[in-house]
């Protein structure tokens, strides 16, 4: 019966224009119904009676010159579908312009590029296909097992990984007493880390000091931990040469918290941090960065959100001062129109902060750290580097997808262009005079002496042609070196005057002494969805892993923590088929494709095949023999893994003496002949495939006869190229926020009411839904600028009650390149 309503009302919505008298009349009628319905299908044992739909994902221009705008809801857009993503700067999947830049371009062809730094491909407008971003889909809905009703798997929250059986709905639970398998797949047991545990017992004292004893404990944990390199960009590589190193190591963190709202584990607080310890080169040396940093509005109770936040934040700084780190760099840039920077879908009510507004929420937020002697004291980046002397481009640090590392690329770009346009323009007047030298007015008959004359004097012009051009290479290369430095720095330091409110630079201790350098225990932790944020974005994106509403988020971190506990979990370890336990000696099947058995059940279970003995822990020293940690562990198992597979890949041999051969070329057949939808959740499937996505993080070879490995070397270009597009969209907002800002066209479109929308009111907010900037001048927002600043401390009293219009009762929420201070509508009209 809801269906058949439903269809009439999308019907009126599909065949009439919105300002005709049906659309309207069926948008009033729709909400009459929804809210007569549902408790009459819930006193039925439904869920709800409402239609569910995913809002589309938000599109992203390519744009001219790097624009970066965005492609709004229900409106056209060109897009190309590059067949071959190995060309350089160009390995994206498809690449997309909003009419407006496409219509721009009057010649027949348009440049695209993953960097707009870099050479662009040059590509015919011929190519690109029109499209309409007004791609919609329903949630999906599960049947009972049982009595057949129908639900919303968010509703329920049925996850198929967790219940492979079937769903079984409450009420047939309670009538037939049925027991229904627990989820396990819970946050509180991934793995702890000391950072972890340092930051989850700050917060939970907090909570139980200044919060209801029934408030949900906090679990925090360090989802994905990697060593990596910050790799230095062409254009400063080659200007500055060996002035700067190949690159600066690295250890990527993401921090995430989750509270337990009504029995389930909802994800709210999310961070990613770059740490350079002492061993990293200068500049780069004992600083951490907080690249990026997302909420949302779920913890409760709500006036306590953003001290939460800030519990958590002082908490990170003071683990990593213990750490002997001694700055700490924090860009305040809030997130572009409909862009998200960790979290797919924010709630509506959620507001963009002004670039004012997140700039005070970190003053609060440090000066609080200043009084709890965890930071000496901070200022902006203009006045830290006057304050070191910063005389060069190599003295400033250097962080992977930073504004600076970004911008000091595209200055140096501007340089070449002015060095080439002043080449040209030189040799245009070498060859103007050497025209004029060459011309002769005299048509009379000469006399041989002024032949004569003539000829020495031209041999004396030639002579000053070659000075010319001499000392113009010359003036060249001393200009070019000039450029190198001088003129480089003069334009970095131009735009530090202009952003440097933006740009906190936090002392943690002095950075003259020498404390004792402790080593970060905490293991590395490979986490493939966790290993940066597009990676997860993605993930959510595609899954529609929203979090616009309660609901959507607590399906959506259950969705989140089944792929986290399958992807951090040891792919290479074995379970036995009796007791489902992990096993280091086993028995394995020679016949079947999997099957194992523990010394313990071996002696129970008879088996109907021949079984051999692998002791796999036999064939690695113990922690006892050497100081082997589960990390380094992990990963020979790994490397034994590949040199298996790169040997059955090649092996012809039938009657092959290697004995992990066969087992291997069995898992290979059954990889190409596995029906299941997602290879993720097959066992067989893993064992081959998370080993090669570990080595394709590495591999060179084009012609790499591991299967997969081509496959996963273009998907890591596309997340890099997905990263560097982000990147760009953050500078771009950086730089129009200092521009005079007109109205957005997302929060324009939103003027009229549609359909969609009135599915998605009390539900799934699309990026555009939650467009709606705060006023930049609204109360409390009003500061002094930063312009010189060095805040070392502060008056208990001035902290606790500064900017308390937005800052008491949770009224923000952070994001250092995130959400940092959303304040919801009702909030907003109380400032006001």
């Amino acid at each position: 019966f809801c269906e058949d309503i439903w269809l009439i009302f999308n019907n009126a919505w599909t065949y009439n224009k919105k300002s005709q008298k049906v659309y309207k009349a069926g948008l009033k009628l729709a909400d009459i119904f929804m809210e007569l319905v549902d408790p009459i299908m819930k006193d039925y044992g439904y869920c709800c009676g409402r239609q569910y739909v995913f809002l589309p994902s938000a599109m992203f221009c390519y744009g001219v010159s790097g624009m970066c705008c965005t492609i709004v809801r229900d409106g056209d857009y060109f897009v190309y579908n590059n067949p071959d993503s190995s060309r350089n700067n160009l390995s994206g999947d498809k690449y997309t312009f909003c009419k407006k830049c496409f219509d721009s371009v009057k010649s027949e062809y348009i440049l695209v590029g993953d960097d707009p730094a870099q050479t662009l491909v040059e590509l015919p407008k011929m190519e690109f296909s029109q499209a309409k971003n007004d791609h919609q889909e329903q949630e999906p809905m599960v049947d009972c097992i049982v009595c057949a009703r129908r639900f919303h798997n968010i509703c329920v929250l049925y996850h198929e990984h967790i219940w492979p059986e079937g769903y079984v709905c409450k009420t047939c639970v309670n009538q037939y007493n049925i027991k229904r398998k627990e989820n396990r797949y819970l946050a509180h047991k991934l793995t702890m880390t000391d950072l972890a545990n340092a930051l989850e017992k700050r917060v939970n004292e907090f909570l139980k000091k200044d919060c209801d004893p029934d408030t949900g404990r906090v679990t925090i944990r360090v989802l994905a931990a990697s060593d990596r390199i910050c790799e230095v960009k062409p254009r400063l590589k080659k200007h500055l040469g060996p002035q700067v190193p190949e690159g600066y190591p690295y250890r990527t963190k993401a921090v995430f918290a989750f509270q337990e709202i009504d029995g389930v584990d909802v994800v709210l607080f999310g961070m990613h941090v770059q740490e350079y310890d002492s061993r990293c080169p200068a500049p780069n040396a004992r600083r951490v960065y907080i690249s990026y940093l997302d909420s949302v509005h779920y913890f409760r109770p709500k006036q306590k959100r953003t001290a939460l936040y800030f519990e958590i934040l002082i908490g990170y700084l003071e683990y990593v001062k213990q750490l002997g780190f001694a700055y700490a760099h924090i860009w305040a840039c809030p997130p572009s129109e409909g862009d998200d920077y960790i979290f797919h879908c924010h709630p509506v009510e959620q507001r963009v902060p002004k670039p004012k507004r997140l700039q005070e929420w970190y003053k609060t937020m440090l000066d609080m750290a200043v009084n709890q002697r965890v930071v000496v004291d901070y200022k902006d980046v203009m006045k830290d580097c006057n304050d070191s002397g910063v005389n060069k481009p190599a003295d400033i640090p250097y962080f992977e997808g930073d504004f600076w590392s970004s911008t000091i690329e595209d200055l140096l770009k501007e340089l070449d262009t002015e060095e080439e346009d002043r080449r040209k323009f030189e040799e245009l007047e070498a060859v103007k005079t050497t025209d004029d030298g060459c011309f002769d007015d005299s048509i009379e008959p000469e006399e041989p002496t002024e032949i004569s004359d003539k000829r020495k004097s031209g041999s004396g012009t030639t002579q000053k042609k070659k000075n010319f051009k001499k000392t113009t290479g010359q003036r060249r290369v001393a200009r070019k070196n000039m450029s190198n430095g001088t003129d480089l720095i003069t334009k970095v330091y131009a735009m530090m005057e202009k952003h440097k409110e933006s740009f906190f630079v936090v002392r943690l201790r002095n950075p003259m002494s020498n404390p004792a350098t402790l080593t970060d225990t905490d293991p590395l932790i490979q986490c493939d969805l966790m290993e940066s944020r597009d990676a997860f974005l993605s993930f959510a994106r595609d899954k529609h892993c929203e979090f616009s509403s309660l609901r959507r988020a607590k399906y959506s971190t259950m969705a989140s923590l089944i792929e986290l506990h399958s992807s951090t979990a040891d792919k290479i370890s074995y379970t036995c088929n009796s007791c489902r336990q992990l096993c280091d000696i086993r028995y394995h099947c020679t016949v079947c494709d999997d099957y194992d058995l523990c010394s313990k059940c071996y002696s129970t279970v008879k088996h109907e095949h021949r079984m051999e003995r692998s002791d796999d822990a036999s064939e690695t020293p113990t922690s006892s023999d050497t100081p082997v940690n589960s990390q380094q562990q992990r990963q020979i198992n790994i490397q034994r893994m590949l040199d298996t597979l790169r040997h059955a890949v090649q092996c012809r041999n039938a009657n092959c003496i290697f004995k992990n051969c066969a087992p291997c070329q069995r898992l290979l057949q059954h990889a190409k002949e596995c029906t299941k939808a997602s290879r993720n959740q097959c066992v067989l499937c893993n064992k081959i495939i998370n080993p090669v996505w570990f080595h394709a993080k590495t591999c060179s070879d084009p012609n790499c006869p591991l299967p997969y490995c081509t496959g996963f070397k273009h998907k890591l270009q596309r997340q890099r190229a997905a990263t560097m597009q982000a990147d760009r969209r953050r500078i771009t907002a950086m730089h129009r926020a200092k521009m005079a800002p007109g109205p957005s066209p997302l929060s324009q479109q939103n003027a009229e009411s549609t359909p969609t929308q009135y599915h998605q009111q009390m539900e799934s907010a699309s990026p555009s839904s939650s467009g709606k900037m705060m006023p930049s001048s609204g109360k409390g927002s009003k500061s002094a600028p930063m312009s010189g600043l060095v805040r070392a401390s502060l008056p208990p009293q001035q902290s606790s009650s500064q900017h308390s219009a937005y800052y008491n009762g949770g009224k923000g929420n952070p994001a250092a390149g995130g959400y940092p201070m959303m304040i919801t509508h009702h909030q907003q009209q109380q400032q006001q």
